[in-house]
């Protein structure tokens, strides 16, 4: 519950302020993540089937927190509802297992600090640091093969013709996580959606014979930043 907590409590101070199988359907899984980190969506988290390729899309909440001047804590949230995560994990018997109806069972989070500028040649991000996890409120269920990448790909703020591709890949052990990205290139916004400043977090989750994976792909070059009311 701890996560959790922390997620709760995260949520209201911003308010107030993927064992995959070794087959290959569990390839078509692994192809549906890689699309989600070369989408151009904005927001992106699914539930795929490690069996069968199934995918249900679920909805990621957006939180922004200015922290100073020009720094910003933009936080993603992806709240599975119990009766999706149950009918994903128990197709054939139809179990409703302990969570029913639309109470959340399942929690991923992403934090993605960073600095905003703006200047005569536009608007630009520098990704210090990504944090974040995942929670299950069924403890039938167990995560395995976390993933997080980040990255910052765009023209350089300090040489607009130059186009940079900053990323970094990380394998938590735990159910949370923080990384220092070591970025130092700022990059230009683009909101036509060309480039990608953001990350990716990813984790089995398994209960009995059955196991899906969870991706959240979110972009912070979407939207001017501003804190929510």
């Amino acid at each position: 519950m701890k996560l959790l907590t922390i997620f709760f409590t995260l949520i209201f101070t911003l308010s107030n302020l993927f064992v995959c199988n070794a087959n290959e359907v569990n390839i078509l899984a692994q192809e549906n993540i890689q699309q989600a980190v070369v989408g151009r969506d904005m927001l992106k988290a699914q539930l795929i089937s490690n069996q069968d390729g199934t995918v249900y899309e679920i909805d990621v909440d957006e939180y922004t927190e200015k922290v100073s001047d020009n720094r910003y804590v933009t936080s993603y949230v992806v709240k599975v509802p119990g009766d999706i995560l149950n009918l994903a994990l128990s197709p054939v018997s139809g179990s409703m297992g302990s969570t029913s109806g639309n109470q959340d069972s399942a929690y991923a989070a992403i934090n993605c600090e960073y600095l905003f500028v703006e200047t005569d040649k536009g608007e630009a991000y520098l990704i210090t640091e990504v944090s974040g996890g995942w929670e299950m409120m069924d403890s039938s269920i167990t995560l395995s093969d976390r993933s997080v990448y980040y990255g910052a790909s765009g023209l350089k703020l300090d040489d607009v013709k130059t186009f940079t591709n900053q990323v970094g890949t990380e394998y938590p052990t735990e159910d949370t996580f923080s990384y220092s990205t070591g970025f130092s290139d700022y990059v230009m916004a683009d909101y036509t959606e060309e480039y990608v400043i953001g990350a990716m977090s990813s984790v089995v989750i398994t209960q009995g014979d059955q196991s899906w994976t969870l991706v959240a792909d979110v972009n912070i070059n979407h939207v001017y930043p501003k804190e929510n009311n």
